[in-house]
């Protein structure tokens, strides 16, 4: 019924429109060549391979995607505003291409969406992904959606903007049915990440001075940052591409490997050059600082022995030590130096009670 309503109102523009032009000479003669779709492509400087956590390339990544009116002063709760309307967004799917950029599908099979025949708006597009934790909060000027943070889940944040073209003497600059007429380009969401990852490595400290004791190995059992848990991407308005924290709640957010835990994929055993630990992904710290909480397991007699777990700050300097804000889109390898539980043997002597003095008392 949508894609219907969506033709017949397009069709009643052109005859509108041509109506009011060879009377009045006033508007340009619009003869499409065929009703203009919305058709959307992705791209992305995404470089990271590390984890199938982290989106590395579109393999029918979703997304969600919004169309809004581009005049300033423009309400976004209004119908006319929204490309999308009634629901304001449409969902869709990222699909890769040989060039790695991606093919945007939006809706379900079969759905088509038009730029309305009628309209002068100028639209621009907004994205994120994944889907919202909860339903997006539209106001007058802007668009937020919220994530729970859980390490394992990247998100994204992506626009598409239109270039200006200039035809004769008028200029157009949005994407509309008029602007595709004149040749303008198809809309490319430009996509960021807006998470920081920390990669981290076990590394076995130098245990070879063993003339203090026994050294007995430690491997990594857990590793948990803690960081905020909920947070508030604005997908559209005055901070376009901004995450904040929701609140102060803090959680533990855990380390994967791939889609593991260190509950399912088990200890890391330490090594020299650097074991595989684990990569989280987190709410950027601008104060330049997270809180690992890392857990370890001490081998005595071939038997794991879990220590208490150990307070860890991670914090990011220049080579002058001036600590800098981690930031979004950014991946940091977090080099853990962890030294072997070192058993250490003591002679144990007693020595003999001394003469402590003679002391001469009356009791009666």
């Amino acid at each position: 019924m949508k894609k219907n309503l969506l033709f017949v109102l397009g069709t009643a523009a052109i005859l509108a429109s041509c109506s009011n032009d060879e009377t009045t000479n006033s508007r340009e003669v619009i003869v499409p060549k065929s009703d203009v779709a919305v058709s959307l492509g992705a791209e992305s400087n995404i470089a990271i391979e590390q984890t199938r956590a982290v989106v590395d390339k579109w393999a029918e990544t979703p997304i969600y995607v919004w169309g809004l009116d581009k005049a300033e002063g423009a309400d976004w709760t209004t119908t006319t505003s929204n490309l999308f309307s009634p629901a304001s967004y449409v969902p869709g799917i990222v699909t890769n291409t040989t060039d790695n950029n991606g093919t945007v599908k939006l809706g379900n099979d079969g759905d088509l969406y038009f730029y309305p025949l009628s309209s002068d708006v100028n639209f621009s597009f907004y994205a994120c992904s994944p889907a919202p934790t909860n339903p997006p909060s539209k106001a007058p000027n802007s668009v937020t959606v919220s994530y729970e943070v859980t390490g394992n889940k990247d998100i994204l944040w992506g626009e598409a903007i239109a270039e200006d073209i200039t035809v004769g003497n008028e200029t157009y600059s949005g994407y509309n049915a008029r602007y595709f007429r004149k040749e303008g380009r198809k809309p490319i969401l430009k996509f960021e990440h807006k998470l920081t990852q920390l990669i981290f490595k076990g590394i076995k400290g130098d245990d070879s001075n063993t003339a203090a004791g026994d050294v007995k190995e430690v491997q990594i059992k857990n590793i948990t940052v803690t960081t905020n848990k909920w947070v508030t991407l604005t997908v559209a308005g005055n901070k376009k591409g901004t995450l904040s924290a929701s609140n102060n709640e803090k959680g533990e957010v855990p380390a994967y490997f791939g889609d593991e835990t260190y509950a399912t994929h088990g200890n890391v055993t330490l090594t020299s050059a650097g074991a595989e630990a684990g990569i989280t992904m987190l709410l950027p710290a601008e104060t330049g600082s997270y809180t690992a909480n890392v857990t370890l397991d001490a081998i005595i007699d071939g038997t794991p022995q879990t220590q208490p777990a150990q307070i860890v700050p991670i914090t990011f300097k220049d080579k002058s030590g001036n600590v800098l804000p981690f930031e979004a889109g950014k991946a940091y390898t977090v080099n853990l130096k962890v030294f072997g539980l070192r058993v250490v043997a003591l002679d144990a002597t007693l020595a003999p009670w001394e003469n402590g003095g003679t002391i001469d008392q009356e009791v009666n």
